[in-house]
């Protein structure tokens, strides 16, 4: 909200040098007040000039839009959009925004405060307050796949960057590597293959993976083992497609099933000194005839 205060403004007679500059025979009353600018115009023979204060608000959010909750008299106050330019000396629909390095932003809009007349100094309008509605919205960034797989080797303590040492492909370098692979099983075939010192990729050009990484790994020439596989896996890639193989159960396994379902219950130890169901299955199993040996004899 603008406000401006009544008691602050300020009217004096301009200096007769400047109305001798415009062969002007009357006087000039000009008005001031703290944290206000003032803007001349020529017109009616001498210097116009209408007093300003520049509204502020500073988020860090981006704005979409601002426009005045109530209009008031004409040229007071800020037009806005919705009632165009107006006429002279009205402050206009310009906003500036200033963008801040720390990502915030201030929006600066400027707002008439008298309409008077300058040959008198009589104030025909006073201008009192104005409220505004700013529309926001936070902007969400999204990590991209390359910087979230970086953060996640950060994380797990892999600390060299596209060059490495000990001759073993960084975390990093399986970031970039896995981006032109289809699943996670490739991108670890390719990261297993990176044996030279001298690599190139067309994501990152020439690297060398038998340098020392002792600025970024406190002191030491080469990050743990296994940062480009855990990059492959940090890239969400899909996985090939698993095969399960089923095998058919065998004449042993059909027949102690029948033993089960048809009610015998004792596996190959069983009581009431008879042989369980499932030793006759095993049995069967090496047995040529169904016909026990003993019987074949007597008959």
């Amino acid at each position: 909200m603008a406000k401006s205060d009544r008691e602050l403004q300020t009217s004096c007679q301009a200096d007769q040098s400047l109305a001798d500059e415009w062969s002007w025979h009357g006087n000039l009353y000009y008005f001031g007040a703290p944290g206000a600018s003032s803007q001349k115009w020529y017109g009616h023979g001498h210097d116009n000039e209408y007093p300003y204060l520049y509204a502020r608000f500073t988020t860090t959010q981006d704005v979409v839009s601002l426009k005045a909750v109530e209009n008031v008299t004409l040229p007071l106050g800020w037009t806005g959009p919705e009632r165009g330019r107006g006429y002279i000396g009205a402050a206009g629909t310009g906003v500036y925004v200033d963008k801040h390095p720390d990502g915030s932003r201030t929006l600066l809009w400027r707002v008439r405060l008298l309409d008077y007349d300058c040959e008198t100094g009589d104030v025909k309008d006073t201008f009192v307050k104005q409220s505004y509605e700013i529309i926001t919205t936070t902007t969400v960034t999204t990590m991209s796949p390359v910087g979230s797989c970086k953060a996640s080797c950060s994380a797990a303590g892999f600390c060299c960057g596209t060059n490495s040492g000990c001759a073993l492909p960084s975390c990093h370098q399986g970031c970039e590597v896995g981006l032109y692979e289809e699943s996670v099983w490739s991108c670890i075939e390719k990261c297993q293959t990176m044996t030279e010192c001298f690599q190139w990729n067309v994501a990152w050009g020439h690297s060398n993976l038998c340098t020392s990484c002792a600025d970024t790994c406190d002191g030491e020439h080469c990050e743990p083992a296994g940062g480009c596989e855990h990059a492959c896996h940090s890239l969400g890639l899909p996985a090939p497609p698993t095969t399960t193989t089923t095998t058919p159960p065998g004449p042993l396994q059909i027949c102690k099933m029948k033993c089960a379902d048809d009610g015998f219950c004792c596996g190959s130890d069983s009581g009431c000194e008879r042989p369980s169901c499932q030793i006759g299955c095993e049995l069967a199993l090496v047995s040529a005839t169904k016909t026990p040996a003993w019987r074949v004899a007597k008959e």
